[in-house]
């Protein structure tokens, strides 16, 4: 008779601890919502710009058209990260038309290269092609522009 009671007892137990079941999800809800908001924190924290543009300047002035004439030209490249901050230590490079140099960007994101001598080598047109490399992102996409020089 002791037996019955107790099973009944026991099966009374296991069909109670079922309402505690629910509170038991919303806990494990709440602490894993908040782990997926710390881990996203994280991931959001340690992602780093990309280089999305480069702007060339030509004798102080942005070069829209990316077009010159034969000559000596101080120019400077702007490198432009996809948030619109500019970026240091990029690698910019121009060859073409004469030229054949590398400059790396300063802390404003500018690579100064002075007064260049822009010359044609054939024909009444040349090309100085402008690459941008920069190892800091996650993508590491170049930029390349290319700046048409005429010979008038």
């Amino acid at each position: 008779m002791r037996d019955i009671k107790m099973r009944r007892k026991l099966c009374w137990d296991e069909q109670a601890a079922l309402e505690g079941l629910p509170l038991y999800l919303i806990i494990l809800v709440v602490i894993a919502a908040i782990a997926i908001v710390v881990i996203f924190g994280y991931l959001t924290a340690l992602q780093t710009p990309e280089l999305a543009r480069i702007d060339v300047y030509i004798d102080g002035e942005r070069a829209d058209t990316l077009e010159t004439t034969e000559g000596t030209h101080d120019i400077y490249v702007v490198a432009i990260a996809d948030d619109g901050s500019k970026l240091d230590d990029v690698t910019v490079t121009l060859t073409g038309a004469g030229v054949n140099t590398a400059k790396k960007t300063d802390s404003d994101g500018k690579a100064d290269f002075g007064e260049v001598e822009l010359a044609i080598v054939t024909g009444t047109y040349d090309e100085v092609r402008i690459d941008a490399t920069y190892d800091g992102g996650n993508v590491n996409t170049p930029v390349s522009e290319s700046l048409l020089v005429n010979g008038n």
